[in-house]
């Protein structure tokens, strides 16, 4: 899926992995912090995001994926999204 693989929660897609990045789902509550850390939007085939597009998906900060409790409240929080 997307060159990468999809991580599901049941049913739920709610990240993904491409190359060496995760990436999990976001909404208008949890994107901010992404942005805020500077964590870029996964972008299908190197295609930027346009200008009136909303990123949905964000690449997950490595802190985060080290912290194995953090990691699991951030894929909740992206299962919910």
């Amino acid at each position: 899926m997307f060159g990468g693989h999809g991580l599901y929660l049941g049913d739920k897609l709610f990240g993904l992995i491409s190359g060496e990045h995760v990436y999990f789902r976001t909404d208008a509550e949890s994107r901010p912090e992404y942005v805020s850390r500077g964590m870029p939007p996964f972008q299908p085939n190197n295609r930027p995001v346009g200008p009136k597009t909303v990123a949905r998906n964000f690449q997950v900060p490595d802190e985060v994926l080290a912290n194995s409790e953090l990691l699991v409240e951030w894929a909740l929080r992206a299962a919910r999204a």
